[in-house]
């Protein structure tokens, strides 16, 4: 699942195939929960909309004014092409991507650029946190990049796995900080 952001749209920008939170009384903790947009139809100063969720469905009529949080994916991007035959082996035969490359032995690890997608991992493995793991949370990405940037104020070499950020590898200076 990759990393989603909640943002506030009227029923008439909601098409088929997107998410949306609505109330759910069967949710205990916060009353809500997040649908599948099945079907989603203008009509007139309404919109008539049939969501799912665990194999329940829902059809109505909602106001095209009306307000509605629909999440949204956080767009990323890859990490450039594979730099060599073992890196080609690792996208086109293990279907894997690169997380990581160690230029040589007395050298930093080079990442890619930190984004959504891979942010909780990179805190863990290579910064040694795990109060990121709850990034997917409403402000989750900012808490962890400002959690990422504080890290990166030491020295590379004091941190968890010293490492550096670069767009392009190898590099011989560290890296912007990722934002």
């Amino acid at each position: 699942m990759s990393f989603q952001r909640k943002v506030a749209v009227t029923w008439a920008d909601i098409k088929k195939g997107d998410r949306v939170e609505l109330p759910d009384a069967r949710d205990k903790m916060t009353g809500r929960s997040v649908w599948d947009v099945l079907k989603a139809k203008a009509e007139g100063k309404k919109v008539k909309v049939t969501v799912s969720r665990e194999g329940r469905t829902f059809s109505g009529k909602m106001p095209a004014r009306g307000q509605v949080e629909r999440f949204e994916p956080i767009k990323t991007e890859k990490w450039g092409k594979p730099l060599g035959k073992a890196e080609e082996v690792v996208k086109d035969i293990l279907g894997a991507d690169i997380a990581g490359v160690k230029p040589g032995e007395d050298e930093l690890w080079v990442v890619p650029p930190v984004d959504p997608s891979t942010i909780a991992a990179h805190l863990l493995t290579f910064h040694g946190i795990t109060d990121a793991l709850a990034g997917r949370e409403e402000g989750g990405w900012e808490r962890m990049r400002d959690l990422h940037d504080a890290d990166h104020e030491k020295d590379p070499e004091k941190l968890h796995v010293p490492h550096r950020h670069d767009k392009r590898r190898p590099v011989v200076d560290i890296g912007p900080r990722f934002h």
